[in-house]
């Protein structure tokens, strides 16, 4: 679904991350009957077609029910699998400090 609606031009998803396992955070909608997947393919989804209906940017919207450790192979996965795609804090601070 998440490449659906990349490629159908929408600009801001949410993505609810849960603890899965063997470390390996899920996205799924907690305390429901909705299936899961890893949130590396997620990652993978976003990443392969974010910018192919639009080159604006995307908004995800992360909401985190992950235990500390899941949270940081999470932010982990999400340097690995959207690399440069990424605006990070130390970005913004450039952008800040150059007047752009």
């Amino acid at each position: 679904m998440y490449r659906r609606v990349m490629l159908e031009g929408c600009r801001s998803v949410e993505v609810d991350v849960w603890d899965g396992d063997n470390g390996e955070p899920n996205v799924t909608h907690g305390n429901t009957a909705c299936t899961s997947c890893k949130l590396s393919a997620v990652l993978a989804a976003l990443a392969e077609t974010a910018f192919i209906a639009s080159s604006l940017p995307i908004f995800v919207s992360i909401e985190m029910h992950c235990c500390k450790g899941q949270q940081q192979r999470a932010a982990a996965l999400m340097r690995e699998i959207c690399g440069e795609m990424l605006l990070l804090p130390e970005d913004v601070e450039a952008l800040v400090a150059s007047g752009g």
